[in-house]
Parts: structure tokens; C-alpha cells; sequence
């Protein structure tokens, strides 16, 4: 089975886009000692979420992104939506 999307031919071509998500064996390694925590890592993110959302409560034209009925985010980024003319720092 071809892998990258290249062609069964006698030479190397692509006629469409491929990907290699192999990995080597350190990426694996570290991969796997990542998976061991991984619940830790994603309440200490979901805890961070929350505490952002606590000091920024009462701040006038923050908002935050808000899970989907579909999915629960990890929280690995925590977003924010600024309404400038809310924010006096933007106000002009």
C-alpha cells in the first residue's frame, strides 16, 4: 500500500496531496509519556479557562468562546472575542 499518496509507478510522482504521519521512535516515545498525563494537562488547562473567565467577568466587551453542544474543548489555547468599543484602552 502506497503511503503519501504517490503513484504505482516505476518513478516517484504525486498526482494528488499526501501526508506522513509516521513517527520516529523518540517523537513516539515522548507521545506516549505526554498520553500518561494527559488528563492532568487538560484539567490544569480547563482550570486556567475557568480563572480567565472569573478576573475578566466584569470587564465590559469580553467575551469568551463557549464549548458547542458536539464537543468539550481541552482548553489548550484559551480565546477571547474584544469589542473595541467597549474597551477604553481602544476607545479613541
Amino acid at each position: 500500500m502506497p503511503t503519501q499518496a504517490n503513484e504505482d509507478l516505476p518513478y516517484y510522482q504525486h498526482l494528488e496531496i499526501g501526508y506522513n504521519y509516521k513517527m520516529n521512535k523518540l517523537a513516539s516515545t515522548i507521545a506516549m509519556a505526554q498520553f500518561e498525563k494527559l488528563d492532568d494537562l487538560i484539567s490544569k488547562k480547563r482550570r486556567i479557562n475557568q480563572r480567565y473567565k472569573e478576573l475578566l467577568a466584569a470587564m465590559p466587551g469580553i467575551t469568551f468562546q463557549n464549548n458547542s453542544k458536539e464537543s468539550e474543548s481541552n482548553f489548550w489555547l484559551t480565546t477571547i472575542l474584544v469589542d473595541d468599543s467597549e474597551i477604553a484602552i481602544f476607545k479613541k
